[in-house]
């Protein structure tokens, strides 16, 4: 096997055979390495309550702990892995820390074409199962919850993470996903536009009437926030899955007011890729944008530097 991660060196975990199947030793999760004791008393409220907030405490350091992605190298990928497993294991994690620690995954894999490498070696591990146990862990959560709440950014990029990736869930996964949106009342432009994004490029087209009528009320009424790569990503989403969005109006509305933005504000169509893919996503929708419209995007691309215009935008 190539250098990098070794599913049987987790930092310090031991891989144990049971009927022929390899599972990670739970005891080499913990920390406290006291001997247990018979006949202690059992735990007050406050006691018990105050063992959650540092175990929480600790997931949030630990989180932050592996925002620093180590070099590609076996001494240092290892405990980077352990420690994401061990999150995972914990039964303190959340549905929002186990999102973002495929999103760490994400961020990984992207580091190098190595990293990239070791990360599918972690992902489709069999002995460690840790992609299992996270889709496992996943559905548990998003079974019993419904709306994001202030982490609709956070799971809504989890599909995102998953499509880049290459890992495909399974249908349970999917059903639990739309429900656990509901009304998507919480979802902001970012959101939307990820979420659709995602569902497209795994090549989700069975979508529930619900979600599409939702994720339509919330697109038109926070269309105004739009930037230009919510709307690329929210536009080639809903292209490539053929879905003719009550907000395309709308999206053309606020594609005219980009394109008489200043290139200096928030808005502004500086992106090539975002600018043409926003066009492309029209035209397959088949929108019908005014004359006005199209002389405002021909201006625009004439002013688009030489050196940008190549290939896919072209």
């Amino acid at each position: 096997k190539p250098s990098g991660y070794n599913s049987n060196n987790g930092g310090g975990s031991k891989v144990e055979r049971t009927n022929g199947r390899a599972v990670i030793n739970e005891s080499s999760f913990s920390d406290d390495r006291r001997p247990k004791t018979e006949g202690k008393r059992p735990k007050t409220d406050r006691e018990r309550a105050q063992e959650k907030f540092r175990a929480r405490g600790w997931i949030v350091m630990s989180i932050s702990d592996l925002e620093k992605i180590p070099p590609a190298k076996a001494e240092l990928v290892n405990p980077w892995f352990f420690k994401v497993h061990k999150i995972l294991k914990h039964t303190e994690c959340s549905g929002a820390a186990g999102a973002r620690l495929m999103q760490l995954i994400k961020k990984f894999s992207e580091t190098s074409p190595r990293h990239e490498k070791i990360a599918n070696r972690f992902l489709r591990d069999e002995e460690v199962g840790f992609w299992e146990e996270w889709k496992s862990f996943m559905v548990d959560r998003l079974r019993g919850q419904t709306g994001f709440g202030e982490d609709d950014l956070l799971l809504s990029s989890v599909m995102n993470c998953m499509a880049a990736l290459n890992l495909m869930p399974d249908k349970e996964w999917v059903r639990c996903w739309f429900h656990s949106a509901g009304e998507m009342k919480a979802f902001g432009p970012q959101a939307l536009g990820n979420s659709i994004h995602a569902l497209a490029k795994m090549g989700i087209h069975k979508i529930p009437s619900a979600f599409k009528e939702h994720w339509d009320a919330q697109a038109k009424a926070r269309m105004d926030e739009f930037t230009e790569q919510d709307m690329s990503l929210a536009l080639w989403g809903l292209a490539r899955l053929r879905i003719r969005s009550k907000a395309e109006n709308d999206f053309i509305r606020r594609f005219k007011q980009m394109l008489l933005t200043e290139p200096t504000t928030q808005h502004s169509l500086t992106s090539t890729q975002h600018f043409v893919t926003i066009w492309w996503a029209l035209a397959k929708l088949r929108a019908k944008p005014s004359r006005e419209l199209k002389e405002l995007w021909y201006a625009a691309f004439c002013r688009i530097p030489y050196e940008f215009l190549y290939g896919q935008a072209l």
